[in-house]
């Protein structure tokens, strides 16, 4: 396509002329390489994307057409989101992809408008079908006009299994968007942020950032929210040096993939226990056409696999899995877990830190994700990495007497077995409790091995 030379001028446009041979009556071909658009410096581009195929490129001279596939950035200023349009498929390349056609785009740009997209979060559409599909999703369209994808399926052809992924991010209309490069830590932030949230008092605030420091030590230093978290804990500890750190790098780190999905359920009830319940007929959020920064509202949801309604059009497994922090090892993560489970143990029988159900909840749902952890690696290095780190961090002074530490553990089986009775009784300290016994036994189970 040529892009007209009045738009071709404006800041936010990226596109730079071309000639090619056409191959039928070897005449020059003209033709615009469009590296990145911003919806605010050319708003048309969108109706171009509706009315013909931008891929189509024909020789003035004997008519002859050209598909010309090519990658796509798309800025969206009012959603703070920058959209690269791949049309490589989920082959293992589009994080690289992405970084090649943003460093072109620079070579075109001001430097005040390539700082300005770097500040953005970006995320992954295939092809302008997907890019369309996701625009018309903002503006509270279906967002499968133009694409009907088909059910996803394994290597082997088979479908894919239904499964459940517990995910921390933002919610944004009928979308979802979470950090496919965190995923493995979604619970393990949820309840460290919950700790953090309710808790003011000095002594708390400093035993929860020693917490979070340790914690940040292990994984590295990627994740955005504990990061943000942490400086601000530093500030209220007086540790400035820290908090500029933290924040600075949080602040980095929000020109990151963030990646969206439809297939999710949303954990907001309608019933409330403290006023009128919603009606029936409303919805659990604000329109996406009036929403502004997709990062604007946290939340905790609950994506499905399989993601029917995703496939084609935004969605990217094997990219997912390759854009795993390079900090989350087998053994970081479960270090990470044991760390965190033998202090907060610690926390809340010694009543170092306030406490809520809601923060009770989390905790049994940490010690579940890391047994299941545990389960899914069968790796005896792993299993150490946890369990060492756990006795170490609650029970170090047992540490010499392995004997003494499982009559301790025994007896605090029995006394927490107690607690949990009557079985009809439902509330999330009943589920800790049940899931604390659980930790108990398997401490046991390898301290006896």
């Amino acid at each position: 396509m040529l892009v007209p030379n009045h738009i071709k001028t404006r800041n936010g446009i990226a596109a730079k002329t071309i000639a090619l041979n056409c191959s039928t009556c070897n005449n020059i071909i003209k033709l615009d390489a469009v590296f990145l658009v911003c919806e605010d410096d050319w708003p048309e581009f969108r109706y171009l994307l509706l009315k013909r195929d931008l891929s189509e490129v024909s020789c003035e001279h004997c008519s002859h057409v050209y598909q010309i596939k090519s990658p796509l950035l798309y800025e969206v200023p009012k959603r703070n989101l920058l959209i690269f349009a791949t049309n490589g498929g989920d082959d293992g390349g589009v994080i690289q992809g992405f970084e090649i056609w943003k460093s072109h785009a620079k070579n075109l740009l001001t430097e005040e408008t390539f700082r300005r997209i770097e500040q953005h979060q970006y995320t992954f559409v295939h092809g302008l079908h997907g890019l369309n599909a996701l625009l018309e999703a903002f503006d509270d369209e279906s967002p499968f006009s133009m694409y009907v994808p088909a059910p996803p399926k394994t290597a082997d052809g088979s479908q894919d299994k239904i499964g459940i992924t517990h995910l921390t991010g933002y919610i944004y209309g009928n979308l979802f968007f979470y950090y496919p490069a965190h995923k493995p830590v979604s619970d393990l932030s949820l309840m460290l942020l919950e700790l953090a949230s309710i808790n003011s008092s000095h002594s708390s605030i400093r035993w929860i950032f020693d917490l979070f420091e340790t914690v940040l030590f292990t994984l590295g230093q990627g994740h955005p929210w504990l990061m943000q978290e942490a400086g601000r804990l530093a500030m209220l500890c007086g540790n400035l040096v820290k908090a500029t750190e933290y924040t600075s790098m949080a602040c980095k780190l929000q020109h990151s993939w963030i990646a969206p999905t439809a297939c999710f359920l949303h954990g907001t009830p309608r019933i409330r226990a403290d006023g009128p319940s919603q009606k029936a007929y409303l919805p659990h959020s604000a329109k996406t056409s009036l929403l502004n920064g997709v990062n604007q509202h946290r939340h905790t949801d609950i994506k499905i696999s399989p993601s029917i309604k995703d496939v084609g059009v935004w969605d990217f497994p094997h990219t997912e899995d390759l854009a795993l922090f390079k900090g989350y090892t087998k053994n970081t993560l479960l270090k990470s877990h044991g760390y965190t489970l033998g202090k907060m143990e610690m926390g809340i029988r010694g009543k170092d830190v306030h406490v809520t159900e809601q923060l009770i909840a989390l905790y049994a749902h940490l010690i579940w994700r890391s047994m299941n952890m545990l389960n899914s690696y069968n790796d005896p290095e792993c299993h150490k990495a946890f369990w060492t780190e756990y006795l170490d961090t609650r029970w170090n002074r047992y540490s010499q007497n392995l004997a003494l530490l499982r009559q301790v553990l025994e007896f605090r089986i029995c006394e927490a077995s107690f607690q949990i009775a009557p079985a009809e009784e439902k509330s999330s300290k009943i589920d800790a409790n049940k899931w604390q016994i659980h930790l108990w036994k398997k401490a046991i189970d390898f301290i006896n091995a």
